[in-house]
């Protein structure tokens, strides 16, 4: 019986470029162009594995590291990039260039990181690896992305915890807090400003600070005003529900020395409702207090709704608070 004779598997582009002289950059562009989005992106990894093999780099065109430049380059003019582009080449895959949120971010340096003060800062990646470095354990730094966009630099130390530094692409999306439930990797959770003065609130979500008042109890001030469209909501869910609209009322409660310490909005029954239902299946059902409120102690904010007649008019509002 005779055996079949197994070739080695090669790409098609050096099977093309090999044997008859020196290929030119007009060779292998030809034989790129030539080829399927997939079949482009499959050759592109294959000469990339190629170049990191090689003995010698070499700029000649035919060479691995050139083909592979140049297949990145002809797979990125049709809209596919190799990314994220902030991620480290082991979390990398092929995406659409538009759905990397971290590229002009991070080619402009210009990630931000929140403060435990609520303030926000300019950041930078090599920052964030540093400090997660500087924690024991081993170099197993990993990084991934929330379904926000928010770049995660993470390690698992040696006692089996793991320690996490976030960044943002912006102070706006920095100055959010995220209220996760305990032990729940990436649930629903609910965002409020923190730490914020009424000028820069004002700046960030729209209104004029001139409209706010002071208020005796707690020596705060109170700022009103109507959710902006294409401001940051001031409270918004993990799964992208937002109950504050538009054109209904929500207000902004400042305290001296605490920055922001609460957001109210006002929402209808069916927002009120589906707003219920998402925290509770979060963090637990709540049953409503005499006074019509339900409430949740989520890591040192108050998160409720609450239900209450004002002048013979119902009004339903929901509200983060700090604290």
């Amino acid at each position: 019986m005779k055996l079949p004779v197994l070739l080695p598997l090669v790409s098609a582009a050096a099977l093309v470029l090999t044997g008859c002289g020196e290929a030119t950059v007009e060779d292998v562009r030809k034989v790129y162009g030539a080829m399927s989005d997939e079949k482009l992106q499959a050759e592109a990894l294959h000469q990339r594995v190629e170049c990191r093999a090689a003995t010698q780099d070499s700029d000649k065109p035919g060479s691995p590291c050139s083909r592979a430049n140049l297949a990145e380059e002809m797979a990125e003019s049709r809209g596919w990039c190799w990314g994220p582009y902030a991620a480290a080449n082991s979390d990398k895959s092929w995406l659409r260039c538009t759905d990397d949120v971290t590229k002009s971010a991070q080619a402009k340096a210009t990630w931000f990181a929140a403060t435990q003060s609520g303030s926000c800062r300019e950041s930078s990646l090599i920052e964030a690896i540093s400090k997660v470095l500087e924690h024991e354990g081993p170099w197993n730094v990993k990084t991934s992305f929330s379904k926000e966009g928010f770049f995660d630099v993470s390690s698992q130390l040696k006692d089996g915890t793991s320690y996490k530094v976030r960044l943002y692409t912006s102070c706006g999306s920095a100055q959010m807090v995220y209220i996760a439930k305990p032990g729940d990797g990436g649930g629903v959770s609910v965002a409020a400003p923190l730490g914020m003065s009424p000028r820069d609130a004002g700046d960030l979500y729209g209104f004029d600070v001139r409209n706010c008042s002071a208020y005796s109890f707690g020596g705060g001030i109170g700022c009103g005003m109507g959710y902006q469209a294409g401001m940051p909501p001031p409270i918004r869910l993990s799964d992208g529900f937002i109950p504050c609209s538009v054109d209904r009322p929500v207000q902004f409660d400042f305290q001296p020395r605490r920055g922001m310490v609460g957001v109210t909005c006002s929402v209808t029954a069916e927002d009120m409702s589906a707003f219920e239902q998402r925290m509770a299946g979060a963090f637990g059902e709540q049953q409503r207090a005499s006074d019509g409120s339900r409430r949740w102690q989520l890591g040192g904010y108050t998160v409720g709704s609450v239900e209450v007649v004002v002048l013979g008019k119902t009004m339903r509002r929901v509200s983060v608070y700090q604290d």
